[in-house]
């Protein structure tokens, strides 16, 4: 007899676990769905489907800082190309590089650019955005299966008397070492000076880093001693770089801005670019 009754009450047990079980999830389900969602002073769109709202969507609840953002440099970084957003010649302007000739045009209210495509055949692309906005205007071209790629032709929006750019950047240490020298040799076709320094030379020879990125700028042409430069220390390349700039020169410092350390072999350096920089311009003033 308490064999059936010591049963029925195991059995009860179960049936009373899986209601309270089954009522809990039910009732946490109704509290997510009815629980009041913070909201703040601007429009509702809890809503609304997801779509593409547009820019005006947060300007509605941030007018302070879309006010700033209108006309910086960030602003006009990427923009669809028309007459008020191109600096470039686009009037049947050609520029020849590695024995390539590029032909900027119009076709109507497109802007299009015949350059060398992937088969190395001339091919006529048209600019999807206009990427970036000074000193140099880059186009961002698209392709016929939807990719787009950013031109290796850029436009400089600084008047040719008012100066050039100075790069100054490096190569991490303990990373793919074949990007060093087309970096040098990219940074040596576009640039007025190259200074190259050290970014994290981690556990590799920071010596031999320098050097295949120089490498690769003297074979773009660039001289040591005149407008190329390797400076291990990076506090001293940004002041070699300040005290070389002219007026109207631009000056890029490339890969450390928003990192606080620079990796050496033996650990880390506490690094602050801006403050750096800061010092420096402070240091050039007369």
């Amino acid at each position: 007899m308490w064999r059936r009754e010591v049963g029925l009450f195991v059995a009860a047990c179960i049936v009373v676990s899986v209601i309270l079980m089954v009522g809990n999830n039910h009732w946490q389900r109704l509290m997510h769905r009815t629980a009041p969602v913070p909201t703040g002073t601007g429009p509702d769109y809890s809503h609304a489907p997801a779509t593409w709202t547009g820019r005006q969507a947060c300007a509605e609840c941030h007018a302070e800082a879309d006010s700033v953002w209108t006309g910086s440099d960030h602003d006009l970084a990427m923009q669809l190309p028309r007459p008020e957003t191109i600096t470039a010649d686009f009037n049947n302007a050609t520029y020849t590089h590695y024995g390539v000739t590029s032909t900027f045009y119009r076709d109507g209210e497109k802007y299009m650019v015949r350059t060398d495509g992937p088969d190395g055949k001339l091919t006529d692309f048209e600019v999807a955005y206009v990427f970036g906005y000074f000193p140099l205007e880059q186009f961002l071209i698209r392709f016929p299966d939807g990719r787009m790629q950013s031109l290796n032709v850029c436009w400089d929006t600084t008047p040719a008397a008012d100066g050039g750019l100075i790069a100054v950047f490096g190569s991490a240490g303990d990373r793919d070492p074949s990007k060093r020298e087309p970096m040098g040799r990219a940074a040596g076709q576009r640039c007025r000076l190259v200074i190259i320094t050290d970014e994290d030379p981690r556990g590799e020879d920071r010596t031999a880093i320098l050097e295949g990125i120089a490498a690769g700028a003297e074979t773009a042409g660039k001289r040591r001693g005149q407008d190329l430069l390797v400076v291990a220390d990076r506090a001293e390349a940004i002041g070699e770089a300040l005290r070389r700039a002219r007026p109207g020169d631009a000056v890029l410092l490339a890969g450390k801005g928003h990192e606080r350390t620079i990796e050496m072999a033996d650990g880390e350096l506490p690094w602050d670019e801006a403050a750096v920089t800061r010092a420096a311009l402070r240091a050039r003033r007369p």
